[in-house]
């Protein structure tokens, strides 16, 4: 993650996470911060591993299994978003 193009700190990614009303993530560190804070979201996963395998996902995060991140369509994560916002 940057700010005015400069990558942040650990501490400034955990404040802005807490802070985030929704998070929208893949399967990196801001996936497993936010699972920890059990933030409301959606973690987005391809074929390299999945939400079991690496204990992602809860009543707060859902998530969607690809095959290619490359080829996900935003209106797939769109309306999983206003799914899980309703």
């Amino acid at each position: 993650m940057l700010i005015d193009e400069k990558p942040v700190d650990i501490r400034t990614l955990i404040s802005l996470i807490e802070k985030a009303r929704y998070i929208i993530s893949n399967d990196t560190g801001p996936a497993h911060i936010s699972s920890h804070l059990k933030k409301e979201g959606l973690l987005l996963f391809g074929s390299h591993t999945s939400p079991k395998r690496v204990s992602l996902g809860n009543s707060k995060l859902k998530t969607i299994k690809v095959e290619d991140l490359n080829q996900l369509d935003v209106n797939k994560v769109l309306s999983k978003v206003i799914e899980s916002l309703n």
